[in-house]
């Protein structure tokens, strides 16, 4: 009697959703599995459940885990994989790689549009984020966090603290325009990827035109 009664006591503390997925697990594979959490917008546990690469890293890159994304991709030697990786490796901030694995792609699969596009959006990305170069061809140092610096015209730059600041208030809408994207799944990277770097193009074209009206009114 003490036997059953303390089974009986172990199945009531079960919750009805462990019980669901005991059952699931009877009735489902686990890439089903994985199928109907993605549905749900359970990404993370979605990932636990797939068998496959392709699908563990879309439900990863979904997650907002891009670097363990880009890393289950590798593991694929399909143009789809590496044009994901360097979706994935894009979304992390890693555009040497991103911009290899878009090549990648081309190569298993020549002309692909959205290969092509994203290959130029991460190699001018590379290229916007590249230290300009002093007069000499180098790049500069690194200024202290309370150093004023004044250029040729008496006019004093940013400080470096300040600059911080302005790159994480642009951080901070990059990041709204990635959750944004990520919750409309049926959006294309290459149209985030996009939106992504117009959206820091306009952000320094609004700040090139902000100095050059201070400039005038000098």
């Amino acid at each position: 009697m003490s036997i059953r009664l303390l089974t009986l006591a172990v199945l009531l503390l079960q919750t009805p959703v462990a019980l669901a997925f005991e059952w699931l697990d009877l009735w489902l594979t686990a890439d089903q599995q994985g199928q109907r959490l993605m549905d749900r917008g359970e990404f993370e546990q979605a990932a636990g459940k797939f068998t496959t690469p392709e699908k563990i890293g879309a439900a990863l890159f979904l997650a907002g885990d891009f670097e363990k994304a880009a890393a289950v991709f590798g593991r694929s030697g399909t143009a789809k994989a590496d044009y994901n990786r360097g979706n994935a490796l894009v979304m992390s901030g890693n555009y040497d790689d991103a911009i290899e694995a878009y090549q990648s792609a081309l190569a298993r699969r020549p002309g692909w549009p959205e290969a092509e596009q994203n290959l130029q959006v991460a190699t001018l990305r590379k290229q916007a984020l590249a230290p300009p170069e002093d007069d000499y061809g180098g790049t500069g140092g690194q200024l202290e966090a309370d150093e004023i610096v004044f250029d040729q015209g008496g006019r004093f730059n940013k400080s470096s603290s300040e600059e911080v600041m302005d790159a994480a208030d642009q951080q901070l809408g990059e990041e709204a325009m990635r959750a944004l994207w990520l919750r409309k799944v049926e959006t294309r990277p290459a149209d985030f990827l996009a939106a992504r770097f117009n959206y820091q193009l306009a952000t320094r074209d609004n700040e090139a035109a902000t100095d050059e009206a201070a400039s005038s009114n000098e």
